[in-house]
């Protein structure tokens, strides 16, 4: 409530832009150095709990809607330490960018699900959502120019189906692997 009625203020004033009224209101600093300053002035701690709320309200039916909800879920979520949140908002949001064709950002939000996940520690589950996560990244990354990254990816994806004796996913990764060189000449 504080916030809302200090918000015509800081527009006045010039600190912040009202860049959007519909559907929702949105409002950005007016300067990148007033965003530094703003940020510089918060705790570690405070911004990791922020992140966390954020990514928790990001997370309610009524933001489904919302555009980038997810990939700023990702984001959100990575920064507040929720990894379990991180790892299933990323792999959605870039799996969602690639198939827009928006490999960048599905590349970023990919390695963001699985710096997550490989925060999650060693049950079964992630261990397979890390392999699944390396060869949509790498699939992601072939298109991007990022031949020699999405080579290494789908490796490690190989590598560790290999010593968890999953063979379908190691076979997936290889033959993933086997496309790129013939495609790109990798």
């Amino acid at each position: 409530d504080l916030l809302r009625r200090r918000i015509p203020d800081l527009v006045r004033v010039g600190m912040i832009d009202e860049t959007r009224l519909l559907p929702r209101r949105e409002y950005s600093f007016h300067h990148a150095l007033l965003h530094e300053t703003v940020h510089a002035g918060v705790t570690r701690w405070t911004l990791r709990h922020l992140n966390a709320r954020l990514a928790d309200l990001l997370d309610r039916p009524e933001q489904a809607e919302l555009p980038g909800r997810l990939a700023a879920q990702t984001r959100h979520a990575f920064r507040g330490e929720l990894w379990s949140m991180a790892v299933h908002a990323g792999r959605d949001a870039g799996m969602e960018a690639l198939s827009r064709s928006l490999a960048p950002e599905a590349v970023s939000l990919l390695s963001i699900a699985i710096q997550a996940n490989e925060k999650l520690g060693d049950d079964q589950q992630s261990r397979d959502d890390g392999i699944d996560l390396r060869v949509a990244l790498a699939r992601a990354a072939m298109p991007a120019g990022q031949g020699e990254r999405a080579m290494v990816e789908l490796e490690l994806a190989v590598r560790q189906a290999q010593s968890l004796g999953d063979d379908r996913r190691a076979l997936n990764g290889l033959v993933q692997q086997v496309n790129f060189e013939r495609v790109y000449g990798y």
